[in-house]
């Protein structure tokens, strides 16, 4: 979105639930229904983390800065998919990946991080690893991350679901996974909050 569009409010049904987004988070929004007055289906956007802003004249040179592995720039998906059968992310992954998905119940790397890892051994060269913490509200915070050979630059990407069928997704450089608390907390909060926003402006 450029300057013009940022101060925007984009409102966003994802089935029955209505977002209110600023333009200046924004990056892509689903198809426009004239019938309900919104944008439907799914979004993109980009926040520069910890503040979790989005696009301001401070973060500029960061939205368009080249990718680096120490970037603060996280990229956020929202989308909702009727079909989608999971509870959690860990379903999914155990889902995809089968029996040979097993915990291997060691926190890596020695408890620092606060994380267990899953191998999943039936994958040859190995790309990823997949940690992953239970959370206070059942949930599970579960990250794929890039392994060092695997990628010039190491990334880990997370799977929520939000409610119902709202899936939340967000990719981030793998330097922040010390920070992941903090960062899952604040992704998950600034989604909900758009809830709450009243509509001042409207790009319609």
């Amino acid at each position: 979105m450029d300057q013009a569009t940022s101060a925007l409010m984009y409102p966003l049904y994802l089935g029955d639930r209505l977002l209110q987004i600023p333009g200046s988070f924004l990056t892509l929004i689903g198809p426009f229904d004239p019938q309900r007055k919104a944008y439907t289906g799914s979004a993109s956007l980009q926040v520069v983390f910890p503040a979790l802003e989005g696009l301001t004249p401070l973060t500029r040179d960061i939205f368009k800065g080249p990718s680096r592995h120490n970037s603060p720039l996280v990229r956020i998906e929202i989308l909702y998919n009727p079909r989608y059968r999971y509870n959690t992310a860990i379903d999914y992954l155990k889902d995809v990946a089968g029996d040979s998905f097993t915990p291997k119940g060691i926190a890596q790397p020695a408890g620092v991080l606060d994380l267990h890892q899953f191998e999943p051994q039936q994958i040859k060269p190995a790309r990823y690893e997949y940690l992953y913490q239970e959370l206070q509200d059942g949930q599970y915070f579960v990250a794929q991350c890039t392994l060092p050979a695997a990628s010039l630059i190491d990334t880990c990407n997370v799977s929520r679901l939000l409610t119902g069928n709202v899936i939340l997704r967000y990719h981030f450089p793998k330097s922040l996974l010390k920070d992941w608390r903090t960062l899952d907390r604040g992704v998950v909060e600034l989604i909900k909050g758009f809830a709450a926003r009243p509509s001042t402006n409207s790009p319609r």
